[in-house]
């Protein structure tokens, strides 16, 4: 264990005895956080922060609301590692990614092209959503990287949400993944009053996994129907691809009928990744990414009060709620899950 000052080190005992002090007594319904218009396609709620009001339910002074950004220390909660995490080699996530490709780009394809030329002419678009990946890239690489699948799915939330994890569709899909009420359940993301796993960044990364691997076994171990799937459907795929066996015809993506949406879809998760590799080529000057983790997750054992919790990590209630979306009221789930993703502490 670290004897590092900003390590926190808190007994078993001491924890219980927070953890009891701010057990939710009451529940309040609240709505989700505030959204943004700028996203292509994407409609987001319109509903105020839900931690503004939380802290005028628990009767507790609302802090000022500041930019966003990694606050240096944590204090009085528990952190599940304290042991500082080994220096990586390379400390530019990006370059990470690009050597995690394996996605041929089909630059040559007209529609590639077109969503190419259309990040061109956006620079500030790729400036915003950039800003918004920072805070879970590095989380979300990892977890692909864990699991074998290539490097361009680390940029699909900026073609499904702008990596806006409150990003809501028309469609009833939601968070970063935008998986539909039907979906998220049956890939084990848990929604009720208190919790929509469909905005936590964890629990559906790990879902959008586990549906983008099945659908890659099921559709020929091709990654591309497999994203057409992702996005439309693996019944409507698998239509597609059985009538054009049927007609003699290819069964690739550019071959089978796609809805419109989709045609559009997988050619922007390629122009974005065929971006990313080479920015220069395309006159894009990409934000860096530190290659290093944003948050760090902190087991706070029961239900806990959301604005007092923001207050012993001296975060304000938008920077907790930013980085822990997924609840949907003034404290954390009683059944849990019992976490939240907090700044790590300097090492």
């Amino acid at each position: 264990m670290s004897s590092n000052p900003f390590a926190l080190h808190v007994s078993l005992r001491s924890l219980s005895a927070l953890v009891l002090s701010l057990l939710i007594t009451g529940c309040t319904s609240l709505p989700s956080a505030p959204d943004e218009d700028e996203k292509p396609v994407i409609v987001l709620d319109s509903r105020p922060d839900p931690l503004s009001d939380a802290f005028k339910i628990a009767g507790v002074a609302s802090p000022p609301v500041n930019e966003p950004g990694v606050v240096k220390t944590i204090t009085d909660l528990p952190q599940t590692e304290t042991e500082k995490p080994p220096a990586l080699p390379e400390n530019d996530l990006w370059q990470r990614i690009r050597q995690g490709f394996s996605i041929d780009h089909e630059i040559d394809r007209r529609r590639v092209r077109q969503e190419i030329d259309w990040f061109r002419k956006h620079p500030d678009y790729i400036d915003r959503v950039t800003a918004r990946a920072s805070k879970h890239l590095y989380y979300i690489v990892g977890e692909l990287e864990k699991n074998n699948l290539p490097l361009e799915f680390a940029l699909l939330p900026i073609v499904e949400s702008a990596y806006d994890p409150f990003a809501y569709s028309h469609g009833r899909a939601s968070g970063l993944w935008q998986f539909i009420p039907s979906t998220a359940r049956l890939y084990g993301l848990k929604i009720d009053w208190w919790y929509d796993g469909r905005r936590d960044v964890k629990d559906s990364t790990q879902a959008a996994i586990d549906y983008l691997q099945k659908l890659h076994a099921l559709l020929n171990d091709d990654w591309l129907l497999a994203l057409a799937a992702y996005n439309s459907g693996q019944g409507n795929v698998g239509h597609s691809i059985r009538r054009n066996q049927q007609a003699g015809k290819p069964v690739d993506f550019w071959s089978i009928k796609v809805p419109k949406e989709t045609q559009s879809y997988v050619p922007r998760l390629l122009a974005i990744s065929e971006i990313i590799a080479f920015p220069e080529k395309y006159g894009i000057e990409l934000k860096k990414i530190a290659n290093s983790p944003y948050w760090i997750e902190v087991d706070i054992v029961s239900q806990l009060d959301l604005a007092k919790a923001a207050e012993l990590a001296n975060l304000t209630s938008k920077q907790l709620y930013e980085l822990n979306p997924g609840y949907n009221q003034w404290s954390t789930h009683p059944m849990g899950p019992h976490r939240l993703l907090l700044p790590p502490p300097l090492w």
